[in-house]
């Protein structure tokens, strides 16, 4: 519940702010992923995106405006980056210097993230969000990567790119790209 409160109360500053307040990571803590998206989809329903999409060789361009469904299907794969998860305790090693917070797995941890790193500026707001997964249950009948970059200006989404791959046994890999201008 104290938990809850905590984010309802981050959620809040970030929308009431215009964007992500200045962080501070503390030992224990993990930075609040899902409070920070779920202000960014509020900011940004309404915004014109500039969107491409590669699939192999072939690529599509669309324009449209963000809405709340573009948003949860588009950043949906990012609740796997939630650290705040009762299964991460402990498996997760925290390094922070010169503006760069990165969580990775300690070593020997098996885990779906790779790692996940918040960049921020000078005054300790956010300026992008960096990472990797590798599903590793699914060896035997397929393999999947994805990784991301979310840039932002003065906390706000200004673009993304989210690049990987799928390798279903007996088929060929398929690389895909996703990228995205906020306007």
């Amino acid at each position: 519940m104290k938990q809850q409160i905590i984010f309802a109360v981050v959620g809040y500053v970030l929308v009431a702010c215009g964007g992500a307040a200045p962080y501070t990571a503390k030992p224990t803590d993990f930075y609040p992923l899902d409070s920070l998206m779920s202000a960014q989809q509020l900011l940004l329903q309404e915004k014109e995106v500039v969107k491409t999409v590669s699939i192999g060789e072939k690529s599509e361009n669309t324009t449209f405006e963000g809405t709340e469904d573009w948003f949860d299907k588009e950043f949906g794969f990012l609740k796997e980056f939630e650290l705040n998860k009762p299964g991460y305790v402990g498996s997760i090693e925290v390094s922070e210097k010169e503006g760069v917070l990165l969580y990775a797995p300690k070593a020997g941890e098996k885990m779906i993230i790779d790692f996940v790193k918040y960049t921020f500026d000078e005054n300790r707001v956010l300026a992008t969000i960096e990472g990797t997964y590798t599903d590793q249950n699914a060896k035997s009948i397929y393999g999947s990567f994805r990784s991301f970059t979310l840039d932002f200006s003065q906390g706000v989404l200004q673009s993304y790119k989210i690049r990987g791959y799928q390798k279903i046994i007996l088929r060929d890999t398929v690389y895909f790209e996703v990228s995205g201008i906020i306007n």
